[in-house]
């Protein structure tokens, strides 16, 4: 997910820019933007491993399930 985490992380950043006046903008720095797009990424990497968590966690409980039922012919 790489590719379009980093998609949404710059549209997230360039939002965020559009609402701040020219010169914040030019105050803060390209380099302080970047770091931001790189946090936002991070957070939707670490949002994305949480959900992934979630499901395995329901897929153990549904196999769990499915084993414990015996089959009725």
């Amino acid at each position: 997910m790489g590719r379009e985490q980093e998609e949404i992380a710059s549209h997230v950043v360039e939002a965020f820019q559009a609402l701040l006046a020219s010169d914040v903008r030019e105050s803060i720095g390209g380099r302080h933007f970047d770091d931001l797009k790189s946090m936002v990424s991070e957070a939707i990497a670490g949002n994305s491993e949480t959900v992934l968590k979630q499901f395995e966690a329901v897929i153990q409980r549904l196999r769990s399930e499915v084993e414990k039922r015996p089959i009725e012919l």
